[in-house]
């Protein structure tokens, strides 16, 4: 079961790393409107698809409630969940698009880091010193990470520059935090699929409801289609997008699974490397160079996120 559970948070790392190389790619070529809407889209219906197979499969580790008021609560925590997942995914892909991708993706993967500094307050929840020292390495590579020290100096501290993608990176960040506290307090009363659930189908419904306001803003005027040309590459710019919230959603079940079958601190651990992805790709073959304190404070976050997830006694 152990080396199972390794090989299981191996390939999440996997997923999400390839989910925001993939949405980078996406969100430049179909904007980050429409890659956030494609993405929410298709993970809603692989999420009801699952829901629907694993109940006929009678799946031990999935526990879904029909029963109306269970639906009704979750569906109201699911609800706010579901529009911070919508603004941190549109924030996050906004990140991507304007880059660099081997500094976005590792900021925003210090989410789980802004849920536990929220448990802390507002649950009390007991740290260790040794994971309050891990909390302040994580958010002291955040800023090296999104500063440019020599701008910097050169404005004589005046202010802090912060560029490109960076800024949607922090946004999406907190939006995450937010998310992640919200569904492990409603994971802890209805079990993990429901919420996960509502908080995508509310995103996407959030989404849908944003287009059509943008649709009906359109002017009449205003062309509707670029041709031949245009519609094939707006559907393999969108089966990108499609590709991005298939592994996302994936990597989400797969480490759902993991944790039922290894230790969580092992499948929280492993997955959290998934930001040293976007960072090879970024530096390899997107060509990004990010200064030195850049990458330093983003191996920082990623060394802070294993060490904490670990969570030694």
């Amino acid at each position: 079961m152990g080396s199972l559970g390794i090989v299981l948070g191996i390939a999440v790392a996997v997923l999400w790393g390839s989910a925001d190389t993939v949405a980078t790619v996406a969100a430049r070529r179909l904007g980050t409107f429409t890659t956030t809407l494609v993405s929410f889209i298709v993970s809603a219906s692989v999420l009801v698809l699952f829901g629907v197979v694993s109940g006929f499969g009678g799946l031990a580790f999935v526990q879904i409630s029909l029963a109306p008021q269970e639906l009704l609560f979750s569906a109201s925590i699911g609800l706010l969940s579901g529009l911070l997942a919508a603004v941190g995914y549109f924030s996050l892909y906004r990140g991507l698009e304007l880059g660099p991708l081997a500094i976005v993706s590792p900021i925003v993967a210090a989410d789980g880091a802004v849920a536990a500094v929220l448990a802390i307050l507002l649950l009390h929840e007991g740290v260790s010193v040794w994971q309050a020292s891990l909390l302040c390495c994580i958010f002291c590579g955040i800023f090296f990470a999104s500063t440019n020290l020599a701008e910097l100096r050169r404005l004589l501290g005046s202010v802090l520059v912060v560029k490109g993608g960076v800024p949607w990176g922090l946004l999406a960040m907190l939006a995450f935090g937010l998310m992640l506290f919200t569904l492990g307090a409603a994971a802890q009363v209805w079990g993990w699929f429901l919420p996960i659930f509502w908080t995508r189908f509310f995103a996407m419904l959030a989404m849908l409801g944003l287009a059509l306001w943008r649709h009906y803003r359109r002017s009449p005027g205003a062309p509707t289609t670029q041709g031949r040309r245009g519609f094939v590459v707006f559907g393999s710019s969108a089966g990108l997008a499609a590709v991005v919230g298939l592994l996302e959603t994936v990597g989400l079940l797969v480490y759902s699974i993991d944790t039922q079958i290894a230790a969580t601190d092992i499948a929280a651990a492993i997955s959290s490397c998934f930001g040293l992805i976007p960072l090879v790709i970024g530096l390899t073959v997107f060509g990004e160079r990010p200064t030195g304190n850049q990458v330093g404070g983003v191996l920082l976050v990623i060394t802070a996120l294993l060490l904490l997830a670990i969570k030694p006694a």
